[in-house]
C-alpha cells in the first residue's frame, strides 16, 4: 500500500511538473513538445544512464553508484526519486544538484533466490525541468554455474522457452562456469547428462558443456517446471532452468517471493532448513509446512519479518535410503480469516549419504 501511494504521488508530481513547464513555454514551443515523446535526456545528465550489473549471486544485495550532472546556470532541486520495484532502494528526494556541477548517490538492489534476468528502473522528478529522468538498472542472477539454452539461431537465454515455440521441448543447453574452474555435470533431471561433442570418458575436465536435453517424454500433467542440473562443484551442487510451457504455468494462491527454493544438498535422515519467501505480505503468517512427498518430512520451524517480508524457515529431513537430485512439493498453509489458505512450494535438493563413521583408532 505505501508503494503504492508513492507511486501515486510521484504520478502526480511528474505530471504536474510537465504540465508546468509546458505552459511556461511560448504556445508554438509548448505544441511541439506536447506533440514529441518525451525524452529522458535534458539538462541534467545520469552517468551512466545504463546501469550493467553483471552476474549477481543469488539473495544478494549489489551496489553502484551514479552521477547527475547539471548542465544548467542554476541549482536544481530533486521532487521524487521512485524506484519500480520494491528490490531497489535510492534515497534522492529533496537533494540538490549544485549549479553546473554534481551529485553522485548509491542505488541498491537486493535480488531474491530466482535466477534469470533482472531489471529495475529508478525515474527521477526535477524542479523546473520537464523530462522525467531515468535510470535503468540489468543484471543476471546466477549461481556459480549458469545454464542457458540455445536456440537454432545461436541465440541464448537463461530459461527454455517451450511456450512460445513447442518445438523446444528438446534443445541444447549450455552449462558455464562463470570463474572458469573446471567442473563436472553428474546429471540433467536425474538422467546422465547428454553431452555435444565432448566424450566424458576420454576428455580433460572441461568449464562449459553443451548438453542436449529432452522433454517431450513428460505428458502435460508430468512436465517438470524447472530443469535440474546436477554437478560436483561444491559451491553449486544443483541449479534450475525455468521451463516455459505451456503445462508448466504458475498460478500460486500465496504471494511467495519466488516460486521455488534451493536446499543445495541434504544428507539422507538429517534435518536441514529451508527458507520461504513472501512479498508484501502485510501481515500474513504461516501456520504450517508439511511435505507432499512421502519421503520427506518437514515442519515449521520460525518465521520472521526481513525488509522484503515474511520469511519462514521450515526443517526439512529426507529419509535414511534417498539418494540423488530431487524436487519435492512442500504445502504451506496461512490462517485467514476465512479460514486456512494452502499453496505448494516447491524445494528442489541433491541428496548425499551420511558420511562413513570413522573407525576407532587400534589401541597402542
Amino acid at each position: 500500500m505505501i508503494a503504492h501511494m508513492s507511486r501515486i504521488r510521484l504520478g502526480a508530481i511528474l505530471a504536474a511538473v510537465t504540465a508546468l513547464a509546458v505552459l511556461a513555454q511560448p504556445p508554438a514551443a509548448a505544441a511541439a513538445q506536447a506533440a514529441q515523446p518525451k525524452q529522458s535526456a535534458g539538462p541534467v545528465i545520469a552517468e551512466p544512464a545504463n546501469v550493467d550489473l553483471g552476474f549477481i549471486a543469488p539473495r544478494s544485495t549489489v551496489r553502484r553508484d551514479v552521477t547527475l550532472v547539471n548542465t544548467l546556470d542554476r541549482p536544481v532541486r530533486i521532487l521524487a526519486a521512485e524506484p519500480t520495484c520494491t528490490c531497489t532502494s535510492v534515497d534522492l528526494k529533496g537533494k540538490v544538484i549544485p549549479a553546473r556541477g554534481t551529485l553522485s548517490f548509491p542505488i541498491q538492489m537486493h535480488v531474491s533466490a530466482s535466477t534469470g534476468t533482472k531489471f529495475a528502473e529508478v525515474q527521477i522528478a526535477l524542479d523546473g525541468v520537464p523530462e522525467i529522468l531515468k535510470v535503468s538498472l540489468t543484471g543476471e542472477i546466477s549461481y556459480p554455474i549458469r545454464a542457458t539454452s540455445i536456440d537454432k539461431g545461436g541465440a541464448t537465454r537463461p530459461y527454455i522457452d517451450a511456450d512460445t515455440d513447442p518445438a523446444r521441448v528438446q534443445g541444447t543447453l549450455r552449462v558455464e562456469s562463470l570463474n572458469k574452474q573446471p567442473f563436472t555435470v553428474r546429471s540433467v533431471l536425474g538422467q546422465p547428462p547428454v553431452f555435444v561433442g565432448f566424450d566424458p570418458a576420454s576428455g580433460p575436465l572441461q568449464n562449459a558443456y553443451e548438453l542436449r536435453y529432452d522433454l517431450s517424454r513428460f505428458p502435460c500433467e508430468q512436465m517438470p517446471p524447472y530443469l535440474l542440473i546436477e554437478t560436483d562443484r561444491a559451491d553449486c551442487r544443483v541449479l534450475d532452468m525455468r521451463v516455459r510451457h505451456t503445462c508448466t504455468h504458475i498460478k500460486a494462491v500465496l504471494p511467495f517471493a519466488e516460486y521455488r527454493g534451493n536446499a543445495g544438498v541434504l544428507v539422507a535422515g538429517q534435518p536441514a532448513s529451508v527458507e520461504i519467501g513472501f512479498k508484501k505480505s502485510g501481515d500474513l503468517r504461516v501456520s504450517a509446512v508439511r511435505s507432499l512427498d512421502p519421503r520427506f518430512t518437514a515442519a515449521l520451524a520460525s518465521q520472521r519479518m526481513d525488509k522484503d517480508g515474511l520469511v519462514a524457515t521450515a526443517t526439512l529431513t529426507a529419509q535414511a535410503d534417498l539418494r540423488g537430485v530431487v524436487m519435492l512439493p512442500l504445502e504451506v498453509t496461512v490462517p485467514t480469516v476465512r479460514g486456512p489458505v494452502t499453496d505448494r512450494f516447491l524445494v528442489y535438493a541433491v541428496i548425499d549419504a551420511p558420511p562413513a563413521p570413522q573407525s576407532a583408532s587400534a589401541a597402542p
